[in-house]
């Protein structure tokens, strides 16, 4: 993940107000851009397209690969080539491939009412259950971040909520596990005075 350099913010920093166009890729829904520093390149989604995209710096050129189901989000994986991507029925690791189709390996599977946990080696370490059937997101927060809060979606469309009331809902859970503290942002003030 890439952080914005704090040297923006000292006075007499180049600043431009003018947005440049890198590429016109007509996304629907262009979302969670990550720069992979070794590539000097660019990777997003465009989720109703179900494609991963790169632009690439030392070419100013941008490819796309179709994915097999809407991708959500991704993190560079291990291995070379490879990224972590939360798409709509669990986690699969994604390879884009010479052509126009990104190679899929599913590592995680969204089944109706519960959250696994696996070990660094992907064996199913345990599942926790959530009376809706599909669990979206999960975060730990709380006291010593031992608490486990899962968001969830609900279906539109008329569908029947009768089996999943709940559906739509914040959840927390108490795992027994702990998260760890997210890296924080340096924020520092900024005067917009001009010397």
């Amino acid at each position: 993940m890439s952080r914005l350099d704090p040297s923006v913010f000292e006075a007499g920093a180049a600043m431009s107000s003018q947005a440049e166009l890198i590429i016109d890729a007509r996304n629907g829904a262009g979302e969670s851009p990550v720069w992979h520093v070794v590539e000097q390149a660019l990777y997003w989604t465009d989720i109703p397209a179900r494609k991963l995209w790169r632009w690439t710096v030392a070419t100013a050129t941008a490819q796309s690969w179709d994915t097999p189901e809407m991708l959500a989000w991704m993190e560079p994986g291990q291995d070379a080539g490879g990224w972590i991507t939360g798409m709509e029925t669990g986690v699969l690791v994604l390879k884009p491939q010479a052509g126009e189709k990104a190679d899929a390996q599913r590592v995680a599977t969204v089944v109706p009412g519960l959250i696994h946990r696996f070990t660094p080696r992907g064996k199913l370490d345990r599942s926790l259950a959530v009376p809706v059937k599909k669990p979206a997101m999960c975060a730990f927060g709380g006291a010593g971040l031992g608490t486990l809060f899962v968001t969830s979606i609900r279906p539109g469309g008329g569908t029947d909520l009768s089996d999943q009331p709940l559906a739509g809902g914040l959840f927390a859970l108490h795992p027994g596990v702990r998260g760890l503290v997210d890296t924080a942002c340096l924020h520092q003030e900024v005067s917009n005075h001009q010397p």
